[in-house]
C-alpha cells in the first residue's frame, strides 16, 4: 500500500483538528484543496483531534489540551484526555445504580398491584416495602 495516503483536516485560524480525516489511494494535493471548506487546511497523517493541533505559525503538529469540561474533570496525561475525577465518577456510578434499582422496583410491582387490587394483603405489604425503597431512592437523587 505504498500509494495509500491519509490526511487530517484542521481549522487554519485556530490550528485545531476538525476530527475529519481523508484516506485513500491516488488523490493529489490539488484534489484535497478543492474539497476543503473555507478556512480549512490539511496535513499528512492521521492526528488525534483531541490532543494535537497544528501550530499555525510554524505548521508543526503540537500537543493540545482542550478546555476543562467542568471542575469535576481532571487531566489524564497518559490518555491525553479529560476524565471525571474519582469522586465525580463514584457519584455518577451511584446515581446510575440508583436509577437502575428504581426502574427494577417499578417494573417488579405490577403483579403485586394486580394482587393487591384483588385483596391480597401480602401483596399490599410488598408494595409498601417497594414504595419505601422508591422514596429513599428518589431522595438520594435529588
Amino acid at each position: 500500500m505504498s500509494n495509500y495516503r491519509a490526511v487530517s483536516i484542521y481549522d487554519k485560524a485556530t490550528g485545531l483538528f476538525t476530527g475529519r480525516t481523508v484516506g485513500g489511494v491516488g488523490f493529489s494535493d490539488e484534489l484535497l484543496d478543492a474539497h476543503l471548506g473555507d478556512g480549512e487546511g490539511w496535513v499528512d497523517g492521521k492526528h488525534d483531534h483531541l490532543s494535537r493541533k497544528v501550530d499555525v505559525a510554524t505548521g508543526q503538529i503540537v500537543d493540545h489540551r482542550p478546555p476543562q469540561p467542568s471542575t469535576e474533570h481532571e487531566w489524564n496525561g497518559d490518555a491525553k484526555r479529560w476524565r471525571l475525577s474519582a469522586a465525580a465518577q463514584t457519584k455518577t456510578d451511584s446515581i446510575a445504580a440508583a436509577k437502575a434499582r428504581y426502574a427494577a422496583l417499578i417494573e417488579a410491582q405490577h403483579d403485586d398491584v394486580r394482587r393487591a387490587l384483588l385483596g391480597d394483603q401480602e401483596a399490599i405489604a410488598r408494595l409498601k416495602t417497594i414504595e419505601a425503597e422508591v422514596q429513599t431512592l428518589r431522595g438520594s437523587n435529588e
